[in-house]
């Protein structure tokens, strides 16, 4: 795309000019900038760490969510919620091999009610 073309087509839309200003001032006379390329860091499943599967016991974790309005198990976010216990050292890993798990919706009565609750036990 030519720097011209960049200009005609965020003067039609000016809320894309707007979102996209610093591509305009970056386009200089030949347009849009190359993508810049980041680091190759490995492969997709190449991991930093070692997995400890074989030293560590197969557990379960249970996310149980008491909520004034609960939803469907899979709207909850625990993934989140695991890497923390994961990057806390209460986890060994979440390796499909370590860790298998649950999400458990229930009504709450209350919004003080509402809580969380994580059980971990070995299977």
């Amino acid at each position: 795309m030519t720097n011209e073309q960049l200009e005609q087509l965020l003067a039609r839309n000016p809320s894309l000019a707007q979102r996209n200003r610093h591509l305009a001032l970056e386009a200089g006379a030949e347009g849009l900038p190359a993508p810049k390329h980041e680091r190759d860091e490995g492969k997709a499943l190449d991991h930093k760490r070692p997995r400890k599967a074989a030293d560590c016991p197969r557990l379960e974790i249970v996310f149980t969510i008491y909520a004034c309005k609960p939803t469907d198990w899979d709207n909850w976010h625990v993934k989140i919620l695991q890497d923390l216990l994961v990057h806390a050292g209460i986890l060994h890993g979440d390796d499909w091999r370590i860790l298998e798990g649950r999400v458990i919706s229930k009504k709450a009565n209350s919004e003080s009610e509402e809580r969380t609750e994580i059980t971990i036990t070995p299977v």
